[in-house]
């Protein structure tokens, strides 16, 4: 039964906490010995495992958390659980979740089940994640304000707390308690690749455009990341490719958190349920081809916050009911051909919203009755000729719509329901761009209510005129 022989045959009577746990684990990683796992299982009653995976779950586990399996069964010798729930190869426990695509080590207590020889069961055993923040990084890669190319600086705040130990992969260790300390530039003998691991309190991190952005390449684990409340947290980490998840489920301000992060490929499913700033988030990541489902239902500021994420294909249906500014948030997004139905019923501002979107042929139906502005929202939308008119579409609280289709051919058909719509609902007076949009006399009748809307409401249009 492997490594798992010893602990079956000689649990102790009593378990050492985690911090012993740790203590012992820490000292058997800096012996170097091959046979750690197997004896810390024997000595301690604690499992060294992987987690590969996670599904299911509602946030990623945090210290202390425990998960539950009920009263399965585990067979070490044929590596499987009953009805296909996790299954532990080796050193590793792998549970059924690709969502979130986590590897993160962790410490797992498993306790003893007699119902079948050589079978333990896992029944809501804690999770205790071993707080490292695993990061890995290239000296070279210097730009304006940086270290030198044999030198790391730690991007620590101000305002932050600090208590952390940080291996500098190359024999060196510091403990940093103060966010300027001497200890948070480090000097290499040879420079190039560097792999960092930090373990301990770190809550506060930000880039902001600044220092190292250029060497930091990839975040393999940050669950001890706290990121604080200052945004950029990773901003102009042009050279960063992959992003682990971190602990920001106490995080308001996401604002520019990963601007210009161009190489970054993926993006994990982070904690986002408190934040209510996401201006320019996630600006110009435009190796990104798509989007995971975050919680942004507090967010009240999405400014900009896809622009230029010209490698997205497509887009979540997220809750931004409550955002109030939708102002470039996905202009230049030129991958997407379609868009959801996204609720948007609190927005007022739908500036340049979707401008320079040159793939997207078509609108779900989207509720964007609160918007007032719509100043250039559809400018350059060059394929799109479909929207959700006949449906609902309310734009009567519109009173900007200058270059609203500016660039943009819609089908007649759907002009014409448009100019109906807009004439039976708003009585602003509005300078409204229907790009090169014909209208006619339908059904519907377009260009009646086209008339109405000069007449009556003064409105000014640009569009293609009649067919």
């Amino acid at each position: 039964m492997g490594i798992f022989a010893d602990f079956i045959t000689s649990r102790p009577m009593t378990l050492p906490t985690e911090r012993q746990a740790r203590r012992e684990l820490e000292a058997l990683r800096d012996l170097g010995d091959a046979d750690a796992p197997s004896a810390f299982v024997g000595r301690t009653g604690w499992a060294i495992l992987k987690v590969l995976a996670l599904t299911n779950l509602a946030a990623p586990p945090l210290k202390g958390d425990s998960l539950g399996f009920g009263a399965q069964n585990i067979d070490y010798q044929r590596a499987l659980i009953s009805p296909g729930t996790a299954a532990i190869i080796a050193n590793q426990i792998a549970i059924d979740d690709s969502n979130l695509g986590l590897e993160q080590d962790v410490l797992l207590h498993l306790g003893l089940c007699h119902s079948e020889p050589g079978e333990i069961c896992l029944n809501a055993f804690p999770i205790i994640v071993l707080d490292r923040f695993v990061s890995t990084w290239n000296t070279t890669n210097t730009s304006a304000g940086s270290s030198t190319s044999s030198q790391i600086k730690l991007p620590l705040v101000a305002s932050g707390t600090y208590d952390f130990e940080v291996d500098w992969g190359d024999g060196t260790k510091d403990t940093i308690t103060v966010w300027d300390q001497a200890e948070t530039t480090h000097t290499y003998s040879a420079s190039g690749a560097k792999t960092l691991s930090i373990s301990g309190q770190i809550e506060g991190w930000q880039f902001n455009n600044s220092g190292d952005k250029l060497k930091i390449l990839t975040v393999e684990s940050a669950l001890n990341l706290v990121l604080g409340n200052t945004g950029s947290y990773f901003h102009g980490c042009s050279n960063l490719t992959s992003m682990s998840i971190v602990d920001s489920s106490a995080t308001l301000n996401f604002s520019s958190g990963w601007r210009d992060c161009s190489s970054l490929i993926s993006f994990p499913l982070i904690d986002t349920s408190s934040g209510t700033n996401f201006a320019n988030a996630w600006r110009d990541n435009s190796s990104l081809t798509s989007f995971p489902l975050l919680d942004t239902s507090s967010g009240t500021n999405c400014a900009s916050a896809w622009l230029d994420c010209s490698g997205l294909t497509s887009f979540p249906l997220l809750d931004l009911s409550s955002n109030g500014d939708f102002s470039t948030t996905w202009a230049n997004c030129t991958g997407l051909t379609t868009f959801p139905g996204i609720d948007m019923s609190s927005a007022t501002l739908f500036l340049s919203t979707w401008s320079g979107c040159t793939g997207i042929v078509s609108f779900a139906l989207m509720d964007i009755s609160n918007g007032r502005n719509f100043s250039n929202a559809c400018l350059g939308c060059s394929a799109l000729t479909t929207l959700a008119v006949g449906q609902g579409l309310d734009l009567g609280l519109m009173t900007n719509g200058t270059n609203f289709f500016s660039g943009v051919t819609l089908t007649t058909p759907v002009y014409n329901q448009l100019l109906v719509e807009m004439e039976s609902v708003n009585s602003n007076t509005v300078t409204f761009n229907g790009g090169s949009s014909q209208h006619s006399d339908g059904p519907p009748d377009g260009t009646a209510a086209r008339a109405a809307l000069v007449a009556d409401h003064t409105w000014s249009i640009t569009d293609g005129g009649a067919v």
